[in-house]
């Protein structure tokens, strides 16, 4: 039976509509960029077949604490924008 979406098909979904927004101009191209690569870079990290459902901020912080290079400022962007993923 089916339990509910998964993590990566919402990710997809919504770099999608990042993309159709940037070609008619009401995302700008930086923008849509620095969400595509914070989304491909974490969703790559987790499980392929994790549901929204069981989607907790562990999931998160773990793939956080696993960039050394990235700062607090850094971070916080990242989190927000996963955050837009999800509230979209």
């Amino acid at each position: 039976s089916w339990r509910g979406p998964l993590v990566v098909g919402v990710v997809a979904l919504y770099m999608d509509h990042c993309t159709r927004r940037e070609k008619d101009g009401t995302l700008a191209p930086s923008t849509a960029h620095r969400y595509r690569y914070h989304l491909r870079r974490w969703v790559s990290d987790i499980p392929p077949s994790l549901l929204v459902s069981d989607l907790t901020e562990n999931h998160v912080n773990d793939w956080l604490d696993k960039q050394k290079r990235m700062g607090n400022a850094g971070r916080w962007t990242a989190i927000t924008d996963i955050k837009l993923c999800f509230s979209w």
